[in-house]
């Protein structure tokens, strides 16, 4: 007989644990975790936001030629990216993984080998995930806890290990961390403004009784104002008889500036995770022009930097270190750049046509390969090269 029955030894990890002791106290007394934080409305912008963005942009594996020029590559890693599993689509996988890294600071999927090349990805809980560097080596391995039984250990070239950018692999950037106190204030007067429409829109008031009321009564009328007036119930006609009196505090939502302290929690929370405010739903600033160069802005410093960790660590589990001079990993980003793309072949036509540049030295900028008669500058009428004089242009009697 088994002398542990029916006892299990098992790991505990953060959902097995209260809110109370899992997030640090804040000022606003609103514990800030990975589940109450999406609560606010706009922490979810902003995770959906860049979250769905990684999730729909293409990722390919290409190799890269002697010209210069790329080719998507027939490696064994193309096939993971493509499918990291069979009941698993690639995009709704990075989504699921981008929203454990915004939330956790980190996101980890243990690779899937056969005949040692990668076969498949499956996502890991990262509360159930420990990181710990050798001192000798400084390699990271990952300490997987099981649902029964003690945990598994995993080398880093198993482990598909996306971190905030900046992070060490042991100790992860946790925005939620970072931020904690905005969106505890944010979430704060979330609750604060739905107490208040929950009576009516109204503050609290007094209610005058006969000095001589016995507490137990006192308690009793309040209990059944409140049960009254209250809810579903706020806003309706009350009736009082001549020995109370009912005054309301004098309170006002607009001359407080409650709005404008919601707009400023808002604001802060935007800038943690670097998204621009009119992505995220605030447009009181928002022109065309502005929009369409802050979709640039977000592009160039808040996405690119998620991108290339995610590229890294593609990378790392899905090439060797032979194969990393000649393979490589890339997002294409076409279709959410394509204001950028205007005026950067507006930029390539003005090079080209100012002879400054060859065809083939701007096709390799993006990745392509020469052409013939592409090495020489195309010269407009009355150019020549600099070791020839220029012809001038002979006029037609």
């Amino acid at each position: 007989m088994n002398w542990r029955w029916p006892f299990q030894k098992r790991a505990l990890t953060a959902a097995d644990l209260p809110e109370s002791l899992i997030s640090a106290p804040t000022p606003a007394g609103i514990p800030v975790n990975a589940s109450t934080a999406l609560h606010s409305p706009t922490v979810l912008g902003c995770v959906r936001l860049l979250s769905e963005i990684v999730g729909t942009l293409p990722v390919h594996c290409y190799r890269k030629d002697t010209d210069g020029s790329r080719d998507r590559a027939d490696h064994a890693g193309a096939a993971v990216l493509a499918r990291p599993n069979p009941w698993t689509g690639a995009g709704e996988q990075r989504t699921r993984m981008m929203v454990d890294a915004l939330l956790h600071g980190e996101a980890f999927a243990k690779v899937i080998r056969v005949g040692g090349k990668p076969r498949e990805f499956h996502r890991l809980d990262p509360s159930g995930v420990t990181v710990k560097i050798d001192d000798r080596t400084l390699e990271p391995s990952y300490h997987v806890a099981q649902k029964t039984g003690a945990p598994i250990v995993l080398g880093w070239r198993d482990v598909l290990h996306v971190q905030t950018p900046g992070s060490l692999p042991d100790r992860p950037l946790k925005l939620l961390d970072m931020a904690r106190d905005a969106i505890s204030v944010d979430l704060a007067m979330q609750r604060y403004q739905g107490r208040v429409f929950g009576a009516g829109a109204r503050p609290s008031a007094i209610l005058k009784v006969p000095a001589k009321t016995p507490p137990e009564r006192r308690k009793e009328i309040k209990e059944s104002w409140d049960e009254a007036h209250s809810g579903g119930q706020a806003g309706r006609t009350a009736l009082i008889d001549d020995t109370m009196d009912w005054k309301a505090v004098s309170f006002s939502m607009v001359e407080s500036d409650f709005l404008q302290l919601r707009k400023h929690a808002a604001s802060e929370i935007n800038r943690t995770f670097k998204v621009p405010e009119t992505l995220n739903g605030n447009l009181d600033r928002g022109v065309w022009k502005n929009v369409e160069e802050l979709t640039q802005v977000f592009l160039d410093f808040a996405l690119t930097p998620w991108l290339d960790a995610w590229q890294n660590a593609y990378e790392r589990v899905l090439l060797k270190v032979s194969e990393r001079g000649q393979y490589f990993v890339e997002f294409k980003i076409d279709a959410i750049a394509k204001a950028n793309l205007q005026a950067r072949y507006a930029a390539y036509r003005q090079a080209a046509g100012g002879s400054w540049m060859t065809p083939d030295e701007i096709r390799k900028l993006d990745n392509l390969p020469p052409i013939e008669g592409g090495s020489k500058l195309l010269l407009q009428a009355g150019q020549a090269p600099a070791d020839q004089p220029s012809q001038p242009q002979e006029q037609n009697d």
